[in-house]
């Protein structure tokens, strides 16, 4: 059922890759709230690498190189489509692109980086929480993770339910996508088991969907130094 879930979800952005900068202009609210707490960090000037995960035509990314001058960029999405729009925006010596699923990619990939963000990526991924309970690994000591995580599903009544489904028409077609949540204790539960230092923890507006502003989980993460 989640694999068919994370292919109806890689379908739909293939298809709203083209549309999606537009969709989302003067309605995607967490960047800005993603700048505000970059701003609000110290050791920026450290960071000389980057991952973000579920990268789309890079928002995020374009935020996070306001503040930063990493070395090493690695940008992941699910979308080929996406990454190529991400391309086109931002050319920067040492910027990789991977297309691959966010959990698929980790699984695989042992490199460790001082800014690992995940905005709008992880609610498309069946267990966000596994993937948090790793994310400890792919950190550098004195490391970030800053990353949004949707804690109720809108228009679900029954918030004990892990997932929901929308459709969308584009392109003349009837598309599917899919969004998991996380319960907010188990996502603290979850960081502090990995001796992560949750830095903030707050709730944010993402942005509007049928008729209801979606809300975000917003963390910044540091992983200690070990002495």
């Amino acid at each position: 059922m989640d694999e068919s879930r994370v292919r109806n979800n890689r379908a739909y952005y293939e298809v709203l890759a083209p549309e999606y900068d537009n969709a989302v202009r003067n309605r995607y609210l967490v960047n800005e709230e993603v700048s505000l707490r970059l701003a609000r960090q110290s050791s920026l000037e450290s960071i000389q690498s980057v991952l973000d995960l579920g990268s789309g035509t890079g928002a995020t990314l374009e935020t996070v190189l306001k503040y930063t001058r990493p070395t090493s960029v690695v940008a992941v999405d699910f979308s080929g489509r996406m990454l190529e729009l991400l391309k086109n925006k931002i050319s920067i010596p040492g910027l990789r692109t991977v297309q691959n699923d966010i959990d698929t990619y980790l699984a695989n990939d042992s490199t460790r980086f001082d800014l690992i963000t995940a905005i709008g990526g992880l609610e498309l991924v069946p267990d966000p929480l596994k993937l948090m309970a790793t994310i400890n690994r792919h950190m550098a000591d004195d490391g970030l993770f800053i990353f949004t995580y949707e804690p109720q599903l809108v228009g679900m009544r029954d918030q004990s339910e892990a997932s929901t489904t929308y459709t969308r028409e584009l392109e003349g077609k009837t598309l599917e996508f899919s969004v998991f949540r996380a319960n907010p204790k188990h996502v603290q539960q979850t960081l502090e088991a990995q001796k992560l230092e949750i830095v903030s923890n707050e709730l944010v507006p993402a942005y509007p969907r049928g008729g209801s502003v979606v809300q975000y989980g917003l963390l910044v993460v540091r992983k200690p130094s070990v002495l």
